[in-house]
């Protein structure tokens, strides 16, 4: 999405986006940061509305909130604190911080749909990272879609036939409005899903090791206001969370 359209959610966050730091999510960030070991410099990529400023800043000596969207930095401006410092920015052009950071994480925020805007970044990620710098980063899965889509499928068929049940599961996943070739999808402005395998691949190419990767799942109840149906009986849907170091 582009920088008037989280100008305009701004307005109204988290009733449009699911956050993975939603209470209820379970979400194996915290613990991540909380067993950091350099804890001089942090940043924030693509803060949002600050929601995770408070943790960082009580364990870093200083820690760094970057966005490019305005609305969103005002926003994340009421949890300020003296080692705390906004910076209105771009992801993809991060020369100033160059091997400056222990930690840097980035929550749903390299999302571009353009391919070489998402190798960009991770590149630039990795090059304002001190050695033994660390990343840590949550991203949209394109296999929790496809996952979601074969359980309305399969929900559907038990009341229709085959050909009924796959109309039905197309309107009811907005399938039309993703590309699953290349993990993109429209649903109110285009942005990019990540598969696993293209996640440790891209990370590779930037430069970074000792990749790990982990879900952060998101239970069916917290999920239900957002349009999901409710399979309480299956498995949950999820983001990706890595981390990785240089």
């Amino acid at each position: 999405m582009q920088q008037k359209d989280w100008d305009r959610i701004s307005k109204n966050y988290y009733p449009e986006i699911i956050s993975p730091l939603s209470k209820g999510v379970k979400n194996p960030l915290y613990k991540e940061i909380a067993q950091l070991k350099f804890t001089d410099y942090a940043i924030d990529l693509g803060t949002g509305l600050g929601r995770l400023l408070p943790i960082l800043s009580k364990k870093f000596k200083t820690v760094t909130a970057l966005d490019y969207s305005e609305g969103m930095l005002n926003h994340a401006k009421k949890y300020s604190k003296p080692n705390i410092t906004f910076v209105k920015g771009d992801i993809r052009n991060l020369k100033d911080f160059y091997n400056k950071f222990n930690l840097a994480v980035a929550i749903n925020s390299i999302i571009m749909p353009s391919s070489k805007e998402i190798d960009k970044s991770f590149r630039e990620v990795f090059k304002i990272l001190k050695k033994q710098g660390k990343f840590i980063g949550i991203f949209p899965s394109m296999e929790s879609f496809l996952y979601y889509g074969f359980l309305t499928f399969q929900s559907e068929l038990r009341f229709n036939s085959e050909s009924k049940a796959k109309q039905s599961t197309i309107y009811l996943t907005d399938s039309k409005k993703f590309d699953y070739l290349f993990g993109t999808y429209d649903l109110n402005g285009k942005q990019k899903a990540l598969y696993e395998f293209e996640l440790i691949l891209r990370l590779k190419k930037a430069g970074f090791k000792n990749i790990k990767i982990q879900k952060v799942v998101y239970p069916w109840k917290e999920i239900k206001d957002a349009g999901f149906g409710n399979f309480k009986k299956f498995p949950e849907l999820w983001d990706w969370i890595v981390i990785a170091k240089n």
